[in-house]
């Protein structure tokens, strides 16, 4: 029974991160360029590994003016000082955000981990 909890849990889980992290209807895609890697310990594993994450500035896409975007969402990718990123203005809530990284391969992981769980159960 635990296998067929744990299994839709994941699989939920996959389905929120999918449906939370699209791009909204109406937005705007648009580049920026890097021009700082912040860098902290990880929340996950402690001292040893590190999580970073860019802060990017941009013309905005609607008044033009020049913005920075300061960093929500850390990751163990790293970044390149003075090269672009994605970007995307959701004009309904008037906020910029970064498009998820890898947003097919953690729903992937996700998905097969909560498919893992059911199918043991089925079989175990």
């Amino acid at each position: 029974m635990a296998g067929y909890v744990f299994g839709i849990g994941f699989l939920a889980f996959a389905a929120w991160q999918w449906w939370s992290h699209r791009t909204p209807p109406g937005a705007i895609e648009f580049t920026g360029t890097i021009v700082e890697e912040r860098s902290r310990k990880s929340t996950q594993t402690g001292r040893r590994r590190r999580m970073h994450a860019p802060v990017v500035t941009y013309q905005h896409p609607v008044s033009g003016r020049p913005e920075t975007y300061e960093p929500t969402r850390f990751g163990g990718s790293r970044f390149v000082v003075g090269s672009q990123t994605a970007l995307v203005f959701d004009p309904a809530k008037d906020r910029v955000f970064r498009p998820l990284d890898r947003p097919v391969k953690d729903m992937a992981v996700l998905s097969l981990v909560g498919i893992g769980f059911i199918v043991a159960e089925m079989f175990g």
